[in-house]
């Protein structure tokens, strides 16, 4: 008898312990929950864009210059040398698709606008201040 107790017990404690757990799990938010995509608000800086290479696959890879002075206050980004440190990449056609909105961009279009290793564009950073946007985007300017 004093055995049927003695689990007893023991089960009881055990489904109560867990039960009290339950409080002390952490779940993840539901995905109505979750904030994605719009409204995002970024900081937006002019500068210089360096192109770096021209891959023959439609890749570019660059650098920014800042123009103006880089006020981060509100960003993910701490000092300067996080923006003008790092080398960004990529695609011809997005640099290309800030000039002319063209769906299929050829040899004379990188010609014509001059894009290939050293050249160098006015452009713009925007950098993530709200929401879940891509952190920082880019705006080229003729």
């Amino acid at each position: 008898m004093k055995k049927k107790i003695a689990l007893g017990l023991v089960l009881l404690i055990t489904v109560v312990f867990i039960f009290s757990l339950n409080r002390f799990i952490v779940t993840e938010p539901s995905p109505s929950s979750l904030k994605v995509g719009g409204p995002c608000s970024f900081k937006k800086f002019r500068g210089k864009c360096t192109i770096l290479t021209v891959e023959p696959d439609g890749g570019v890879r660059f650098k920014f210059t800042p123009t103006e002075p880089l006020d981060l206050r509100g960003t993910f980004l701490k000092n300067e040398e996080d923006v003008t440190n790092d080398i960004y990449t990529g695609t011809v056609r997005y640099l290309l698709e800030s000039f002319n909105n063209k769906p299929t961009i050829t040899q004379q279009d990188l010609n014509a606008h001059n894009v290939k290793k050293g050249a160098v564009f006015d452009c713009e950073i925007e950098i993530i201040t709200d929401g879940t946007c891509s952190p920082i985007n880019f705006n080229f300017f003729e």
